[in-house]
């Protein structure tokens, strides 16, 4: 059972629905996402609620992939992952590197707060267990010919980590 936070257009659900039984694509509008791929299950996401009306150990992987940055009280969102995941279960989730090249002209304003390598990882084992931290390009570039300016200027930063068995 995946959850993709914060799907967006759904690409990324897609993708997943190919390699796991049950895929559920999330965020504050789907409907972009349910005109694309109307097979998969899409949720809404209130973004005045404050918990994830999802059950807790409910998930064995969640990806929340440039979604953090956006959030207001990405604590409790942290939280509410580890509430929702199984024990023993996986979150991979990614942001932007506040240390590149062009980080100043590229700034996105939507951003609530930025993090780098360390302030990411160390942010995200408060809640799980680090497997793996690594910078990568867009995994999904929109834009194709920006690819190898995107992997060298504006990295993504990348946790894999696990739900600990408390």
């Amino acid at each position: 059972m995946v959850l993709d936070y914060g799907c967006g257009a759904g690409d990324y659900t897609n993708y997943v629905a190919k390699l796991s039984k049950m895929v559920i694509g999330t965020d504050i509008d789907v409907k972009k996402a349910q005109n694309r791929f109307p097979k998969l299950e899409w949720v809404r996401i209130d973004p005045k609620r404050k918990n994830l009306k999802f059950k807790s150990d409910n998930f064995d992987v969640i990806l929340a992939v440039n979604l953090i940055e956006h959030v207001h009280d990405f604590d409790f969102l942290l939280n509410e992952f580890e509430r929702i995941l199984k024990k023993g279960g996986y979150l991979f989730i990614t942001t932007y590197d506040t240390n590149f090249v062009l980080h100043k002209i590229l700034n996105d304003p939507t951003h609530v707060y930025e993090w780098n390598e360390l302030s990411f990882e160390k942010f995200i084992s408060k809640n799980f267990k680090v497997i793996k931290s690594f910078k990568h390009g867009s995994f999904f570039n929109y834009y194709p010919f920006n690819k190898a300016i995107v992997k060298i200027l504006k990295p993504e930063l990348c946790v894999i980590a696990k739900k600990n068995l408390k």
